[in-house]
């Protein structure tokens, strides 16, 4: 469910009561002031909810010949490499270094999972994230109404968007296994 930047920034905009520039991010005016803090408080958010809370993961199939695999071969710069396995699914032991990722087993053919970090969005693109619009709005307008100086406001929609993100399930927990007990 990818969220429109425009339809979230003209939500955020309504619910900090400014259907002005509701009106210019409908209408796509991206030139404008406010709608351009508006998109940069998105991208924040984005961010935060990539970055922290629910991250964007990619597998892709790499060519390594040569036993490495350099970022810029990635449709994504990688913020953290999950695994390296070969094409036959064996997991293959590598090592991240400055320029990109040193395979310890040479394999010709692997695919990586990775973390990445969310492109910046303008107003008429869409978000990486799979949230909702609502929840994408509480914390832009968050962000807005602390860039702005209205501190008790944020703060307010600040909890709107930690419940919101609770109630999606999004935070993660730890795993916990009980302890066992013979009766």
């Amino acid at each position: 469910m990818a969220v429109s930047v425009s339809e979230t920034v003209a939500t955020a905009a309504r619910l900090v009561s400014r259907a002005d520039i509701a009106a210019k991010a409908e209408a796509g005016n991206a030139q404008d002031e406010e709608v351009a803090l508006l998109v940069r408080c998105f991208n924040l958010v984005e961010s935060e909810l990539a970055l922290d809370i629910f991250p964007l993961t990619r597998v892709e199939t790499l060519e390594a010949g040569d036993g490495f695999l350099p970022f810029s071969a990635f449709k994504n710069p990688p913020v953290k490499i999950v695994s390296v396995r070969s094409t036959s699914d064996m997991g293959i032991p590598f090592s991240v270094t400055e320029g990109g990722i040193a395979l310890k087993r040479p394999a010709t053919s692997v695919q990586v999972k990775y973390i990445f970090a969310p492109s910046e969005k303008p107003l008429l693109g869409s978000s990486e994230n799979n949230v909702s619009m609502r929840l994408m709005a509480y914390g832009t307008a968050a962000q807005y109404l602390l860039s702005v100086g209205r501190f008790e406001e944020s703060a307010a929609f600040e909890a709107k968007f930690r419940d919101a993100v609770r109630a999606a399930n999004l935070i993660r927990h730890k795993l916990a296994v009980r302890a066992r007990r013979w009766a």
